[in-house]
């Protein structure tokens, strides 16, 4: 099939960033963004138009940095979107989202502007790894008063989407057919239910043809690379950190029990500071504890 190309032992999938770029941020499609918004938020009256202002990700730079893909636009209701896929689990995810959502917020007022000027800022977390210890997919995070539960000045939304729980979706919901097509492009599940959403026929066919072409593969194939020898580079950083203080918590142990011998000898201050490693004052206060426990 078209769309089984390998790289790395692993089949592309509309998750990967770039080709999630190609999809999604299609100025020829906006349909495509359009629905995939509105199955997110589920308003009575949905997003009709948005407006694409920046995406952070270049493919000039795939092979240089570990690229977050960071998405946004703007609504036909004057709403900032802040749309962001997440593949690993690499960071404190809660406090990444609302730091992001903050620095969108904070971004809109210009000198001289009024607060009144701010517009609200939709966050939207499409993450495939599970996040919360339950089978809910799809949450969704605003501003309420604590003691009657009423939503309070709706300028602050954070939604994630859990791919991995899409199975306990009901599957006539349509975040659950882009939830699927994102993991499962070829899903015969959602063959019948793709045809009853026409964005997501135009999303499958740009998936097809971005999938096809050897240089979009290189490109998908690069970034792979990147961000796991990034994470790669992480993991080992984070180790040696690890060890190395397991290594000084060691030798401070040591260091404490060669004191309080030391101190049982008689030996000044000074000498078992020397002998030992320690300062004057640490071992002072071994001492002091060693008189009030005798």
């Amino acid at each position: 099939m078209i769309n089984d190309f390998l790289y790395d032992g692993e089949t592309i999938l509309p998750i990967n960033d770039l080709m999630f770029k190609r999809i999604f941020w299609n100025k020829e499609h906006p349909n495509i963004l359009i629905s995939f918004i509105n199955a997110v938020l589920k308003r009575k009256d949905p997003i009709t138009s948005v407006e694409l202002i920046s995406t952070e990700m270049d493919d000039e730079f795939i092979g240089e940095h570990g690229i977050r893909l960071d998405l946004i636009a703007k609504t036909s209701t004057d709403e900032l979107l802040n749309i962001e896929m997440q593949k690993k689990n690499d960071d404190d995810m809660y406090k990444r989202s609302l730091y992001y959502w903050s620095k969108l917020y904070a971004s809109q007022l210009k000198k001289g502007q009024k607060y009144s000027e701010l517009h609200p800022v939709i966050a939207i977390n499409i993450i495939d790894f599970t996040l919360f210890k339950d089978e809910q997919c799809h949450r969704n995070f605003v501003l309420k008063n604590a003691k009657t539960n009423e939503e309070w000045l709706r300028m602050l939304e954070i939604h994630f989407v859990e791919l991995k729980k899409r199975q306990y979706m009901d599957q006539n919901d349509d975040l659950w057919a882009w939830a699927e097509f994102l993991k499962v492009p070829n899903s015969e599940t959602l063959s019948e239910k793709k045809e009853e959403i026409q964005p997501i026929v135009d999303a499958k066919r740009i998936f097809d043809t971005a999938v096809a072409d050897p240089k979009e593969r290189d490109k998908m194939r690069l970034l792979e690379k990147t961000q796991r020898d990034n994470l790669s580079a992480i993991n080992e950083s984070e180790l040696n950190r690890v060890k190395k203080e397991g290594l000084a918590e060691g030798e401070s142990k040591k260091a404490i029990e060669t004191a309080k011998n030391l101190i049982t000898m008689n030996l000044s201050v000074e000498q078992i500071a020397v002998a030992t490693g320690l300062t004057v004052e640490e071992v002072k206060t071994l001492i002091d504890s060693n008189n009030r426990n005798s």
